[in-house]
């Protein structure tokens, strides 16, 4: 008994030692979050004094507690609540920049990996708050988003721009703003995309080494190549590598030369505009190290002629135009994406030669005797809407058009192969003709009268129009183009019209009658049917009496309406059980 008791005493021991362990660790954790709670909630108070003293401890107390606990994204998310509605309650100009200031200096008290973490969980913040934020403290957090962007740029500044932790800034950067599976806010990105190269510019000095600027440049390439909203892909083309092109040297020298062409009237080409050095004495000019000795460095432009000097950011032309080649064929790229890249491309392997690719070279001018016409006015607007719209809005113009007369001396154009169509049409319709006029039967005596009167079938050729068939008019539907055709005989032209006539009246059968009336037809050489035939009665077209028109609906073989017949069919149903109700009971 007594070495169970020594061994449970043991064990008792052995757990009360470990539990205190486990509770400690559970403790100094809620403490943590306690204490982060408070101070998050003295941020977000509306006192100011009480919110300028928890930022001066929350200051101290980060450098103390990051070399005991270290920090998690959750305790700079619940931090960053509080940051954010201390902003928020920040009132008046010169108070806000203040506050700005000072919320993103705290990244300098923080080592480099808990600084960008610290960084990165205030863009989520930003990014999950922004579109709470009314139009009244918009331009606050607009300029809040500006500092915070620029400390973290001096952390870079302060660790010598090595590429190791410019990348873990850039991927910052892909994990929140530039994320390509986030929905980000849209004015929140833009106002991001355009002031990026600034604080670059403003912070590095003209000290950031050149192969490192595409570094910088990937997150904006990874969302150029991804996204499908063109208002955000023509935003980062214009902020980001279009300044970039424009603040080059080439730029620069494009802007000078092309001032001095537009003060010139813009004479000849821009090319032929040449440089010439002048000296400080003519210029009337100072020397810009003399002007800013003993002045501090401004990064904002203010009133009072405060203006900000930016250094042109030196970069590899060749090396961001492989950056842009090697996204232009990802998985998640499409058209609009593809060809933003392929342009960016060919501009900075332009830059790589030495020509500058963007800007006017020459212009047309307006002559003293120009032509102020209307009519020709009107052909040269035409030609300049043709000329912009492309070579995709223009019809493709037929190569071999050959016209075709028709009746009344009217002349229309035709396709080379549509017309070979046609003569095959007409001639299979020739040869059924002359098929039906073999098998009637006509008398002797007329036989004769008729050979008289009726001249020999003539073979022509392909080129050639047949006399024996006219074409009426031509016109186009969506099966293809159709074509109104009408037999006629050939007559000699020594007999008069009325010897004509009587010839015409002997020479020709009553049972031929249906098939005059039935010359016109109608043919659809692309059709891979039978030709349909349509009646075509053109003294429809003029006036007529009465008589002629009762007498036209008479022989038309169905008649449109007649008020005398009843339907085969009634429209409605009967009841199968006859009722009062039923109007017509009774009547059946």
């Amino acid at each position: 008994m007594a070495v169970l008791e020594a061994s449970m005493t043991s064990k008792a021991r052995e757990n009360m030692k470990k539990t205190p362990k486990n509770d400690n660790k559970q403790v100094k954790k809620v403490l943590v979050v306690a204490q982060e709670l408070k101070l998050a909630r003295v941020l977000a108070g509306n006192n100011k004094t009480a919110r300028d003293r928890a930022l001066k401890s929350l200051r101290k107390w980060f450098q103390n507690r990051a070399t005991t606990i270290p920090f998690t994204e959750n305790d700079f998310l619940r931090l960053w609540k509080g940051l954010f509605y201390s902003m928020w309650m920040s009132d008046k100009p010169l108070i806000q920049e203040e506050c700005a200031e000072n919320i993103s200096k705290l990244l300098h008290a923080l080592p480099l990996d808990t600084s960008l973490l610290f960084y990165k969980c205030g863009m989520t913040v930003l990014m999950n708050e922004w579109f709470g934020i009314d139009q009244l403290r918009l331009d606050k957090f607009l300029m809040f988003v500006r500092r915070l962007l620029r400390q973290a740029l001096f952390v870079l500044k302060n660790e010598n721009w090595k590429r190791d932790v410019i990348v873990k800034f850039t991927n910052c950067l892909s994990e929140t703003i530039l994320n390509t599976q986030l929905e980000k806010p849209l004015g929140l990105l833009m106002h991001f995309s355009e002031i990026y190269l600034e604080e670059l510019a403003k912070v590095c000095e003209g000290e950031l080494p050149p192969h490192l600027l595409t570094e910088f440049l990937s997150p904006f390439i990874k969302e150029l190549a991804s996204c499908q909203d063109s208002r955000i892909i023509n935003h980062i083309r214009k902020h980001v590598f279009i300044y970039l092109i424009q603040q080059s040297d080439l730029g620069l020298e494009y802007r000078e030369k092309y001032n001095a062409w537009r003060s010139l009237g813009f004479p000849g080409s821009i090319d032929a505009m040449e440089k010439v050095e002048v000296s400080e004495e003519e210029s009337g000019g100072e020397d810009e190290e003399e002007r800013e000795e003993g002045e501090e460095r401004v990064y904002d432009p203010r009133a009072g002629k405060v203006d900000v000097s930016l250094s042109p950011l030196k970069f590899h032309p060749k090396a961001v135009s492989k950056a842009l080649n090697e996204c232009k064929f990802g998985k998640n790229t499409n058209l609009k994406s593809r060809k933003c890249l392929s342009e960016l491309a060919e501009h900075f392997r332009k830059m790589a030669s030495g020509v500058y690719p963007l800007g006017v070279k020459k212009l047309k001018l307006a002559k003293d005797d120009y032509d102020t016409n209307i009519r020709k006015a009107v052909n040269r607007l035409v030609k300049f809407e043709n000329k912009i719209k492309g070579k995709k809005n223009k019809k493709r113009k037929n190569h071999q058009e050959k016209e075709i007369e028709l009746r009344g001396g009217k002349k229309i154009k035709l396709e080379g192969g549509l017309e070979e169509k046609i003569r095959e049409e007409l001639a299979n319709k020739v040869k059924k003709k002359r098929k039906l006029n073999d098998t009637t039967e006509v008398p002797p005596q007329k036989q004769k009268k008729n050979n008289t009167s009726e001249a020999p079938p003539q073979k022509l050729n392909k080129n050639e129009q047949r006399p024996w068939l006219e074409i009426e008019s031509i016109f186009q539907r969506n099966s293809g183009t159709w074509l109104v055709t009408k037999t006629v005989q050939q007559e000699p032209q020594s007999k008069p019209d009325v010897e004509m006539k009587t010839a015409k009246e002997n020479s020709v059968p009553k049972e031929s009658s249906a098939s005059i009336t039935k010359s016109l037809q109608l043919l659809n050489p692309f059709a891979n049917a039978a030709a349909k035939k349509v009646k075509i009665n053109t003294k429809l077209n003029r006036s007529q009496d009465m008589q002629e028109h009762h007498a036209q609906i008479l022989s038309s073989p169905g008649i449109p309406y007649d008020a005398n017949k009843k339907p085969a069919k009634p429209l409605l149903k009967s009841n199968q059980i006859g009722s009062p109700v039923n109007p017509f009971y009774g009547f059946e």
